[in-house]
């Protein structure tokens, strides 16, 4: 699996690439040229009309965004939006003023209207309408042979929380669309295809990821021979980019980690070029110490660990050539169910796919709350006293139409019970607890203990600690002392058969609103109830809904 065309050098390492985005032409100009004096080779800029916003550009504006950057020496993408076409005139003038030559640029101009109408929902337009625009935009292009007209960006679909063989799937469906559009009017197979470029994500799963842009590249090299073109076009550049679904704003310094993994896929996947997102992104705007992580992180794959120097590292495992056969015949079937429904873009316009997407992220949802599938720092592990850094407020996206793929972020439900927590600790100058009645020794009761603890605290519920005993009186003395509403009783199977129903009627009558046990009831269950026991949690348990039950009493205190 190579990386493609524009790949940097022979050792095919890829491209280290940053995003340029805000409204001011000068604070970006100045944090381009950071970046690139600083390990990037590759900018993308994201202008007005963008998803993420950016310069709204003119000539003037347009001038002082690339003032110094020498373009000769990089890869460069410009994301618009649906102002691609409005906006080239203003590139234009202004490399023209900058002297550079055509066979000078090279990277992208990031026309897709099928991936932005996906995030956005507005399907006013049919695709005919939007075929021809890219057609004459693309055709406009070929002055500059470096510059590729088209990128069919993937991220929408994996944002949304898709599967990765919906957003292979997707990719193949929304490049085929392009495909078609410029051979009918009158391109050949290679030339459409060397003006196609591809975005997508990889995230912390390395080989789901390796073996995702392993498949990527197997399916589009069999859409474009079957279509009659050869293996060279083919090779697309695919620029590679930290998924946003798995950044957390809790315990954000657990990013780093997630993202190095991913980096570490991209490399071995054959990415062209890869954007390593900066640790505290979900937070806001990320400040410089995060965009120097993010840079170095991938020089340290590159320059340390020497990733790139080896082509296709994981081809020959069975374990990766496996999955990535099963990947590419899952994208496939998502690409035939696709075209069944008349296309990408009638299956967009429709609903069907964002429906599709969101039930494969609702299962995802449901995965994290059962935490069958954890989240380090959020999840498991929370540190509730922790200091977040502080970050310009920069809102998560909104989708848009009925039909938009709505954006999914994995600790988001998690988040917004730790935010419930923060803000009654505002409001009362206590954080919300829960009661750890914990029943005999340390030995006896600590299993169980520690894993109330990290469930409640999960939302935001600090556990308060008791150092156990075998005398319910005892028990109830301590959580009268403690002060909570809430209690979760804590120990062994055989303490529970000899004393958890004394203890819960003794929990109950001293106040508590709601009383738990750690652990399955068993037999025990009826009884327990009968004696004041509300919810049974264990492995499996839905934490976000039995954390957001736990607010109802706390809130209402």
């Amino acid at each position: 699996m190579r990386r493609g065309a524009g790949a940097p050098n022979e050792e095919c390492a890829w491209r280290i690439r940053t995003v340029i985005a805000g409204p001011d032409p000068a604070v970006a100009n100045a944090q381009a040229l950071e970046d690139l004096e600083r390990g990037a080779t590759a900018l993308r800029f994201e202008l007005e009309g963008s998803a993420a916003g950016g310069v709204a550009l003119d000539s003037e504006a347009a001038s002082r965004l690339f003032d110094g950057i020498l373009f000769d020496l990089i890869d460069v993408s410009f994301s618009s939006g649906t102002a691609y076409v409005a906006n080239l005139e203003h590139l234009a003038d202004a490399w023209h003023g900058a002297g550079l030559s055509a066979q000078q640029l090279r990277g992208s101009l990031c026309a897709d209207p099928i991936g932005f109408s996906a995030r956005s929902g507005e399907f006013d337009h049919g695709l005919e309408v939007h075929l021809s625009e890219v057609v004459s935009f693309a055709q406009a292009c070929r002055r500059w042979p470096n510059l590729r007209a088209i990128e069919i960006d993937g991220t929408v679909y994996s944002d949304g929380g898709g599967s990765e063989a919906q957003e292979l799937g997707a990719l193949i469906a929304a490049g085929a669309a392009y495909l078609r559009g410029l051979v009918s009017a009158g391109w050949s197979v290679n030339d459409a295809a060397k003006t196609l470029s591809f975005r997508t994500t990889v995230d912390a799963d390395v080989f789901a990821s390796i073996a995702k842009l392993r498949a990527f590249r197997t399916l589009w090299s069999y859409i474009i021979s079957e279509s009659g073109g050869d293996l060279a076009a083919a090779a697309a550049p695919v620029d590679v980019v930290t998924a946003a679904t798995m950044h957390t704003r809790r315990d954000p310094w657990v990013n780093i980690l997630r993202t190095t993994a991913a980096g570490f896929a991209a490399g071995v996947g054959g990415a062209t070029s890869v954007t390593v997102r900066p640790f505290d992104e979900a937070l806001g705007e990320p400040d410089e110490l995060a965009r120097r992580i993010a840079r170095n992180t991938q020089l340290l794959l590159q320059e340390e660990s020497h990733v790139g120097e080896v082509i296709d590292a994981a081809g020959g495992s069975w374990y990766v050539e496996s999955l990535t056969d099963q990947l590419a015949a899952a994208g496939w079937a998502q690409f035939v169910k696709l075209e069944k429904a008349g296309g990408i873009w009638n299956a967009l316009a429709s609903g069907s796919f964002a429906d599709d997407i969101a039930a494969v992220a609702q299962q995802r949802s449901r995965n994290i709350s059962t935490r069958r599938d954890p989240l380090t720092g959020v999840s498991e592990f929370p540190n509730l006293h922790e200091d977040l850094p502080v970050r310009p407020h920069s809102a998560e996206a909104v989708a848009g139409g009925d039909h938009a793929i709505k954006p999914f972020r994995r600790a988001a439900a998690f988040e917004t019970l730790r935010d419930q927590g923060d803000e009654l600790l505002a409001a009362t100058g206590t954080r919300p607890g829960i009661f750890l009645a914990t029943l005999g020794p340390v030995a006896v009761h600590t299993a169980r203990a520690s894993f109330a603890k990290n469930f409640f605290e999960a939302c935001g519920i600090e556990a308060l600690g008791f150092e156990g005993s075998e005398d319910p009186d005892l028990v109830a003395e301590a959580f009268v002392a403690s002060g909570a509403c809430l209690a979760v009783i804590c120990s062994s199977d055989g303490l529970y058969e000899t004393m958890a129903v004394g203890v819960a009627q003794r929990l109950k009558a001293a106040g508590a609103k709601r009383v738990y046990l750690a652990g399955n009831p068993g037999a025990l269950r009826e009884d327990l109830e009968l004696a004041g026991v509300d919810e049974f949690i264990k492995v499996g348990t839905n934490v976000v809904e039995c954390g957001a039950g736990a607010y109802e009493i706390l809130g209402g205190q």
